[in-house]
């Protein structure tokens, strides 16, 4: 049930399947960026839009 204007609306969990198909697309996307050089300073940029692509799904 979900009652927005009350704020008792229910979040379901994310299938653990999910997240790990995530989490391997991640880590693919990761070592993609180190081939092509990316340098060090490139990977906490790097992650916060993987982080940003693959969460806005769930959040919305």
């Amino acid at each position: 049930m979900e009652d927005f204007a009350h704020g008792t609306h229910s979040v379901s969990p994310t299938p653990r399947a999910v997240l790990v198909e995530r989490d391997h697309r991640i880590k693919e996307l990761i070592n993609v960026a180190r081939t092509k050089g990316f340098d060090e300073l490139a990977h906490p940029f790097l992650l916060l839009m993987l982080l940003a692509t693959f969460t806005r799904n769930e959040i919305f």
